[in-house]
């Protein structure tokens, strides 16, 4: 889905990552509306936008990539003393 943004930083990285954004300045009318207007106006370009974001989102956001820091998460905690654990997990007694 193309999407309209504020001009900040962080809309700014995101928009270099994935081609999915248009960006304005939040404070100016026009440059809002003439951004939607283009979209509105260009079909072709709004679905490039859906497929560059969606792509983008499934490369960020894949299970496997998930997998492998839930993985580290529990080695970290497995290498920890018990202890350590207990502070993490205090278990009921």
């Amino acid at each position: 889905m193309p999407i309209v943004a504020s001009s900040i930083e962080s809309h700014r990285r995101l928009a270099e990552e994935t081609d999915a954004l248009e960006l304005v300045d939040p404070y100016d009318p026009r440059d809002i509306a003439l951004a939607i207007n283009r979209l509105l106006s260009s079909p072709e370009r709004m679905e490039e936008m859906g497929i560059s974001a969606r792509r983008w989102a499934e490369r960020k956001y894949n299970a496997s990539e998930e997998m492998d820091k839930l993985r580290l998460a529990y080695e970290i905690l497995y290498r920890k003393t018990d202890s350590q654990r207990q502070m993490v997990f205090p278990l009921e007694r």
